[in-house]
């Protein structure tokens, strides 16, 4: 309720005008700190605006308005306690009005004055703004925040408590225990020969049938791709090899990578904002490439300075195991010799 009173006291709102964002601003104050609060509003609005006339009475000075300077003497005279916190309330609510400004001055060693924009809610500071320039935000990394526009460098930690949704076990591993409400889940990886997709239990990886020949191994995230010769060499191997191929690029998941994936597939601002859009992307371009294509990508990467060596070696390495399984099937198949 003091929350409410105060809050529409400075924005002049209605009575049941609860949700304002000072309000939102004030949801962390201590109860004493609500009720000192709700007297500095009722001050500032006797001395500044519209108030009831018994609150003016009590904020009015009983005494004709006076110099500092005593008239017998040459000394100051200090101002009143009733002024003093008068100017402090004022002052306070000034402060507090100046969350919501979107801008600052800031002024350079030379003397120029510069109107510079503020972070927004949930962002910091990363560098002031210049001639050129304006002023660079970065996002407050999790569980920390900011509520209001600012120009900080730190966010402020979160310390009230918060529901968060369970992890989810990614591709080669199992849930070892489930989630509680006092606990996340707790994944482990998949033994050998065995693969999960984050469910209950690890799968034996497929044995391949008599017709079939072993496109690409299984790991402890992707089972076994077997496939025959007459599919393999009629209608291409690249659709047997996107979905493992994408779990390659998932297991070896970089800002890098993103960035890689995003240059390869014209989507660049979608893989570096949402992770899950980007491979969906990726998904799409291997879906369309062509078996050279998809066969020249290690150069591709290597060019394109991808500082993971492994997920290079990786696909190097299984794009060397299809092209000699597509080499005795086309041997096999007398049409394709």
């Amino acid at each position: 309720m003091i929350q409410n009173a105060a809050a529409r006291l400075v924005f002049n709102l209605p009575k049941f005008s609860h949700n304002t964002p000072l309000l939102r601003s004030l949801h962390w104050l201590p109860v004493a700190a609500h009720i000192r609060f709700k007297i500095l509003m009722l001050a500032y609005k006797a001395k500044n605006g519209p108030a009831s006339s018994y609150l003016k009475a009590l904020v009015t000075p009983r005494t004709a308005p006076r110099s500092l300077k005593s008239t017998s003497t040459t000394q100051l005279v200090p101002p009143s306690l009733r002024e003093k916190v008068l100017v402090l309330y004022s002052s306070t609510v000034s402060l507090i009005l100046a969350q919501n400004e979107t801008t600052y001055l800031r002024e350079l060693p030379t003397g120029q004055k510069l109107l510079c924009n503020r972070c927004p809610p949930g962002y910091r500071l990363q560098k002031h703004c210049t001639e050129t320039h304006q002023t660079l935000c970065q996002p407050c990394d999790e569980g920390l925040y900011t509520e209001v526009w600012d120009y900080i460098y730190e966010c402020l930690p979160c310390r009230s408590y918060i529901c968060r949704p369970h992890s989810v076990c990614p591709s080669g591993h199992i849930v070892k225990e489930k989630g509680t409400p006092f606990k996340d889940t707790v994944c482990e990886p998949c033994r050998k020969k065995r693969s999960a997709d984050g469910h209950l239990a690890c799968g034996q990886h497929t044995e391949c049938k008599l017709d079939e020949r072993l496109l690409l191994c299984g790991t402890n995230y992707l089972d076994n791709v077997c496939v025959n010769c007459s599919s393999i060499v009629r209608q291409g191997w690249v659709k047997f090899i996107i979905q493992p191929f994408i779990e390659i690029f998932k297991n070896h998941n970089t800002w890098m990578l993103r960035r890689f994936i995003g240059s390869l597939t014209n989507s660049l601002d979608v893989c570096l904002s949402n992770q899950d859009c980007c491979f969906q992307q990726l998904e799409e371009w291997f879906s369309k490439a062509t078996e050279q294509q998809v066969s020249n990508l290690p150069e591709i990467m290597q060019a394109a300075g991808i500082k993971s060596h492994d997920i290079t070696n990786i696909i190097e390495q299984k794009l060397t195991k299809i092209q000699d399984e597509v080499c005795i099937c086309r041997n096999i198949l007398p049409d394709h010799k």
